[in-house]
């Protein structure tokens, strides 16, 4: 049970990441800062 919810709660901050990316890319917001504040990579950035 404790697995699940540790699985379900990582998931979560990925997906806020996520999030927050396309946001920034949105508002223009360079590639290379938003790599910095959510550690996903340019490519990953990219594709959003």
């Amino acid at each position: 049970k404790a697995e699940g919810k540790g699985e379900g709660k990582a998931e979560g901050l990925v997906e806020g990441m996520i999030r927050v990316a396309k946001i920034m890319k949105d508002n223009g917001e360079p590639v290379e800062k938003i790599a910095a504040y959510t550690r996903m990579t340019s490519e990953e950035i990219e594709a959003l």
